[in-house]
């Protein structure tokens, strides 16, 4: 009976470690900012996996006060996406479409959306090159056309697409890690309003995401039906 019950309990552990491994954080620590006082990381990239070829982009970029740990520039600062854009590298596939739904906010929190996917390869300084683009139609470094946060839908419309194809091996700047993705980072004095620094970040090893509502729902669901049958059984 016990056995029963243990095996039960581990059915619904494998359940919701599955339930909360389709989600997946990049941090933007990579940067040719090197030796500029600058904190990294300059923001987060999560990834959420949508059915068998779509995957979900939440790219949301880092403030920090000047007092913060790590803030050696004297300027209260905010990295934004500048129009250089985001990067990632899909060499091998093709089919790619950007989700109509995407949203993008710039430096003064208007909702843009002139977001456009670009393929052809480009030469990311430091990273190498990448072979798919996301941003705005924009090349201006601006805080305008700058962004704080970049959300959209990558689908492939023939054949899969999964998370793990965004991650491969780069150059110098992280040569014993995988780097997904690149950014064109602006960094913006908050409190001048003046572009501080422009450069190149790239992502670093993924970790596990925070789980979603999804995820933990699944999780007490759980926890409530092992009680119940644990109680059941006790009770005979």
């Amino acid at each position: 009976m016990f056995r029963k019950t243990l095996g039960i309990a581990l059915i619904i552990i494998a359940c919701m470690g599955m339930a909360a491994a389709d989600s997946f954080d990049f941090n933007v620590l990579n940067s040719t900012f090197a030796g500029s006082g600058s904190p990294l990381p300059a923001g987060t990239v999560n990834l959420t996996q949508i059915g068998t070829n779509a995957v979900q982009f939440n790219i949301t970029m880092d403030a920090y006060a000047k007092n913060a740990p790590g803030n050696n520039t004297g300027a209260n600062i905010q990295y934004m996406i500048g129009g250089g854009g985001f990067a990632l590298d899909l060499s091998s596939l093709s089919n790619l479409t950007i989700g109509s739904t995407g949203t993008a906010v710039n430096g003064n929190g208007a909702t843009l959306n002139n977001i456009q996917l670009t393929l052809g390869s480009s030469n990311y300084d430091g990273f190498g090159s990448y072979n798919v683009n996301i941003g705005t139609t924009s090349t201006s470094n601006n805080i305008g056309n700058s962004l704080v946060s970049l959300s959209f839908t990558l689908t492939r419309t023939t054949g899969t697409l999964a998370i793990s194809d965004f991650i491969r091996t780069k150059s110098s700047n992280c040569p014993t890690q995988p780097c997904g993705f690149v950014i064109h980072v602006n960094e913006f004095n908050v409190d001048g309003g003046s572009n501080i620094l422009t450069g190149f970040a790239g992502t670093n090893t993924p970790v596990v995401a925070t789980p979603e509502p999804a995820s933990l729902a699944l999780l007490g669901s759980g926890l409530l039906g092992l009680g119940g049958l644990i109680r059941k059984r006790i009770s005979k």
